[in-house]
C-alpha cells in the first residue's frame, strides 16, 4: 500500500472514530441528531413557501426565519441556491424575505470599528522606497482612540490600510468605509510615512461614536443586507453554474 493510500485510511478511520466517540455520548448524540433532522428539514420548508394554501406558505416562512438562529448557515444555503435556481415566483419572494431577515439580524453588526482620526481630503505625494505615493494625511487624532493608543500622531501620512494601496480608488471614502465595516475589536494594518521614513502599525480598533450626519442604524441594515445578497449570490450563481438575468427574489 503507498504512502497515500495510507495517510488516507488513517483519516478515514480517525473520523469514523471521532463519529463513533460522538455518538456513545448521549448528549452530544443528541444535539448531533437534533442538528442533522433540523437541517434535513430545511429543503422540505423551502418548498412548503410556494404551498397551495397561504397558512402553510406563512408557517414554512416563519419557521426557516426560527431556524436560522440554530441553523443559519444551512439557511442560508439552501436559502441562496433556491434564489438562483427556482422559478416560482412565491417561493422566490419569500425565501428572499427569509434570507434578509436572518441576514440583518445574525450578521450585520450594529457597533462599527473606529480608528479614531481626522483626514485630509488631498492626496499627498509621497516620494518613498523609489515611487510615488498619492498618501492620506492624518490632521488630527482623537484622544483615548485607537489611533493615539497605538501611538498614531498627526501629520502622519498613510499609504496603505490591509494592502490597499491609497490613491483615486481608495481615498479617504473608502478608508472610513473599510474601518466601519470592521467589527470593534479586530485589527488593520496602517502603513504610512512619518517624517520621510516607512512605518507599520498593526491597530486594534476600537468602537465608532455616533456622528450627527450618520445614517440611520435601519438604513445601514439595508444597505448591507442589499450588499450581502448579492455579493453572495454571485458566488452561489458561480458555485452552481446557473446563470440568471432577473434578480431573483423581487416582485
Amino acid at each position: 500500500m503507498s504512502t497515500k493510500c495510507s495517510t488516507r485510511s488513517m483519516i478515514r478511520a480517525g473520523c469514523v472514530a471521532g463519529l463513533v466517540l460522538l455518538l456513545a455520548c448521549p448528549v452530544a448524540r443528541a444535539a448531533w441528531l437534533r442538528r442533522k433532522s433540523g437541517e434535513a428539514a430545511i429543503p422540505g420548508l423551502v418548498q412548503d413557501l410556494g404551498a397551495a394554501k397561504w397558512a402553510k406558505r406563512e408557517q414554512a416562512q416563519q419557521q426557516l426565519i426560527r431556524m436560522g438562529e440554530e441553523h443559519l448557515d444551512a439557511v442560508l444555503r439552501h436559502g441562496l441556491e433556491t434564489l438562483v435556481s427556482s422559478k416560482d415566483p412565491e417561493i422566490l419572494f419569500r425565501t428572499r424575505a427569509v434570507v434578509e431577515q436572518l441576514v440583518g439580524a445574525y450578521i450585520f453588526q450594529e457597533e462599527r470599528g473606529f480608528l479614531g482620526v481626522t483626514l485630509s481630503h488631498l492626496p499627498v505625494t509621497v516620494e518613498l522606497d523609489g515611487r510615488s505615493w498619492k498618501a492620506i494625511e492624518i490632521t488630527e487624532v482623537f484622544a483615548d482612540s485607537a489611533a493615539e493608543k497605538h501611538g498614531i500622531k498627526a501629520g502622519s501620512r498613510i499609504l496603505e490600510i490591509d494592502g490597499h494601496t491609497c490613491g483615486p480608488q481608495f481615498g479617504v471614502k473608502e478608508i472610513v468605509e473599510h474601518i466601519s465595516n470592521k467589527k470593534p475589536g479586530s485589527t488593520i494594518m496602517l502603513v504610512c510615512s512619518v517624517e520621510n521614513r516607512k512605518t507599520s502599525n498593526v491597530v486594534t480598533l476600537g468602537v465608532r461614536p455616533w456622528f450627527p450626519n450618520d445614517p440611520p442604524i435601519e438604513v445601514r441594515r439595508k444597505a448591507f443586507v442589499d450588499e450581502w445578497l448579492m455579493e453572495n449570490l454571485v458566488k452561489t450563481m458561480a458555485r452552481l453554474g446557473v446563470e440568471k438575468e432577473e434578480k431573483p427574489g423581487k416582485r
